[in-house]
């Protein structure tokens, strides 16, 4: 279970340091340039599910998508708990299994790039 906690802290962190990134560059200026936001959503995710995966020893996919469920989870309650009521609950589980496919993306592509014995 500690992959998964690390994984899903690089995925802040990387999210956290390109949202820098771009607001320092004048690429994202309001909440309403969506697509840069999603791309650097979608990107986090991948990455907590990568790292996530290459610290398991096995099962890399489940870790990589329990990586980016945890995302999810810790973003989602972040969000809520600023502007409750914000997200319709299809949107919400949606958005959950979204985060389960691109961690699991991640983990699949750690065990990809992973030592071949």
């Amino acid at each position: 279970m500690g992959a998964v906690a690390v994984g899903a802290m690089a995925g802040f962190a990387g999210s956290l340091l390109f949202f820098l990134i771009l607001g320092i560059s004048g690429i994202v200026d309001s909440p309403s340039d969506a697509i840069p936001l999603l791309i650097l959503e979608f990107g986090g995710l991948v990455g907590a599910g990568y790292v996530a995966g290459r610290l398991a020893g096995r099962d890399q996919v489940v870790h990589g998508g329990y990586a980016g469920l945890l995302v999810f989870f810790v973003a989602t309650v972040i969000t809520l708990a600023a502007t409750p009521g914000s997200a319709s609950p299809l949107v919400l589980l949606f958005t959950a299994f979204l985060a389960v496919v691109l961690g699991s993306a991640g983990g699949t592509l750690a065990k990809a790039t992973g030592n071949q014995s």
